[in-house]
């Protein structure tokens, strides 16, 4: 019995199975960064939005 032959033949892997989960973990991690710097920019313009018209914040800022 060849052990080593069998670890071997196990290893050789195609490409697209062995590097798709790092991409997929790349690119969720880059879409959630957009969605959370989109959400931060819209809360930022709302806010200057209501200062700039006298109106009032929520919880008394």
């Amino acid at each position: 019995m060849n052990v080593f032959s069998q670890q071997q033949k196990g290893s050789v892997t195609n490409p697209l199975v062995r590097w798709a989960p790092l991409l997929l973990a790349i690119a969720v991690v880059w879409l959630a960064t957009r969605g959370l710097k989109r959400l931060f920019w819209t809360g930022f313009v709302l806010a200057w939005a209501l200062h700039g018209s006298g109106g009032r914040f929520p919880f008394g800022f």
